[in-house]
């Protein structure tokens, strides 16, 4: 079975697993000042879809070289980095149970049409002998429809973001200990990016894909914004592109408005930041509102205070 691939997964697919009619959507909004669009992008709908909030955020550590490339790319150049799935941290992100549940004779038939569609040069008792095989041993199945999954799934670029900037937890885990820092977007100045950022589920449960009945690429689409109910706090959300890992995405500059300093920020981080941030100037794009994490004097919690004078 090693050539029974599902088709590539599109954008379309995405979209389609989340009950999104975009096109129309971004046609409406774009029509809208900002504050309408705001309004429009925060109310709840009966689509799966949850309301957007106002503003998302990127958590982004600074111990590493790569990373103040990663802030520049942010604050200079516009861009944004979809890295690969198997980069994440957590193995069980975008798992699910694969199932091949149906009658015997649907089972076969499904296997040969596969087969021929996507090998057709296999000689026809090879093939038989390898769908005799896979109908009789059900762990040969699993793992081979597994790696078909691993293989696909890794080849979508994913860029995550999260709706809480106040969280003790993100700023520990994705910001360098609170050394790093955290950069806000505004959904509404750049809808075209931005509404692709679409909420995570969290579940007890990987989500269940029949692979005989199913449409796969849907359904493949569908376990994109799935992860552990161990990983709520994060409350992310996601833009991710088929086919399109380890590259690049461009946004509008005045999409990012602000910058969240780490409560234990380093004084070499302040001052690659405030280069970062001429560069910006020079290229006229709009300034940046700078805000600083604080611990709270009496909860375990933190306080976002404007700097006003960080130049």
């Amino acid at each position: 079975m090693h050539a029974n691939n599902p088709r590539i997964l599109t954008y379309r697919d995405l979209l389609s697993a989340q009950d999104i009619h975009l096109d129309s959507f971004l046609n409406y909004l774009n029509q809208q000042p900002i504050h309408k669009r705001r309004k429009l992008l925060n109310i709840n709908t009966r689509s799966k879809i949850k309301p957007y909030p106002h503003f998302i955020y990127k958590y982004l550590p600074l111990a590493e070289d790569k990373h103040k490339k990663f802030l520049r790319d942010y604050l200079v150049e516009s861009k944004l980095w979809l890295s690969s799935p198997n980069s994440f941290n957590d193995p069980f992100d975008m798992k699910c149970r694969y199932i091949f549940e149906g009658k015997p004779q649907e089972k076969r038939k499904h296997l040969n049409t596969r087969f021929k569609l996507y090998d057709p040069d296999l000689p026809e008792d090879q093939r038989e002998r390898i769908i005799s095989h896979s109908l009789t041993n059900d762990q040969f199945l699993a793992e081979t429809l597994e790696n078909i999954y691993k293989n696909q799934i890794n080849e979508n670029g994913v860029c995550c973001f999260s709706e809480d900037t106040k969280s003790i937890l993100m700023w520990a885990h994705y910001g360098s200990s609170h050394k790093g820092i955290s950069l806000q977007f505004q959904v509404c100045k750049d809808i075209s990016i931005f509404t692709q950022a679409s909420a995570v589920t969290y579940s007890h449960e990987y989500p269940t894909i029949n692979y005989l009945k199913d449409n796969l690429s849907n359904a493949i689409a569908g376990t994109m914004w799935r992860k552990s109910k161990n990983w709520e706090y994060e409350k992310e959300r996601r833009i991710i592109h088929p086919i399109e890992s380890n590259c690049y995405l461009q946004f509008n500059p005045s999409a990012l408005t602000a910058l969240i300093l780490g409560c234990k920020l380093e004084s070499d981080s302040e001052e690659i930041i405030k280069s970062l941030l001429r560069e910006r100037k020079q290229k006229n794009y709009p300034p940046l509102r700078i805000f600083r994490a604080t611990q709270d004097n009496k909860e375990y919690k933190i306080r976002i205070k404007r700097i006003s004078n960080f130049s």
